[in-house]
């Protein structure tokens, strides 16, 4: 009688975690210059990589690169998808990240600084998940509007 219930525990957890799916979003990414859009003037960063977790809810991102200046960038944060603002460390433009899931492939987000918007972000993960875009919108130094596209690839 042990047995079948040994083998009958070992069956649930089998397919409980067949069925629990993984987030898109998580993984390794790497920054493709080349296929990535940026406007005229645009500080091209030299590289950047996506450390994206998946926790319950939501997901924990360590940005690490080179910006074109040189300058080292370490950005951090943990979020859930649910629309409300958490902490971010290591952006100056950016204190705080909102991030909410539109479907499997999608989410978009907002950065803020001291409470007020500075960049919008949508984020789509190819359908063979080899591929992230992100489309930024946001503005410059001087306030005028502008927007670029990020092409990561995955590692």
């Amino acid at each position: 009688m042990r047995g079948h219930i040994k083998r009958a525990l070992l069956l649930v957890l089998i397919v409980s975690t067949a069925c629990w799916a993984t987030d898109r979003q998580a993984g390794i990414w790497k920054l493709n210059v080349a296929k990535s859009k940026f406007p005229p003037g645009y500080s091209i960063p030299k590289s950047r990589t996506l450390n994206i977790q998946e926790q319950p809810g939501g997901i924990k991102t360590v940005v690490d690169g080179v910006e074109a200046d040189g300058k080292v960038l370490h950005v951090e944060y943990s979020a859930k998808y649910d629309g409300k603002d958490y902490p971010m460390h290591g952006l100056p433009s950016s204190d705080t990240i909102t991030i909410t899931r539109i479907d499997e492939n999608t989410f978009d987000t907002t950065n803020k600084k001291a409470g007020k918007l500075v960049q919008t972000i949508r984020s789509v993960v190819s359908k063979d998940e080899k591929t992230r875009t992100t489309f930024w919108n946001g503005h410059d130094a001087n306030g005028n509007d502008i927007s670029w596209t990020m092409v990561y690839e995955k590692q």
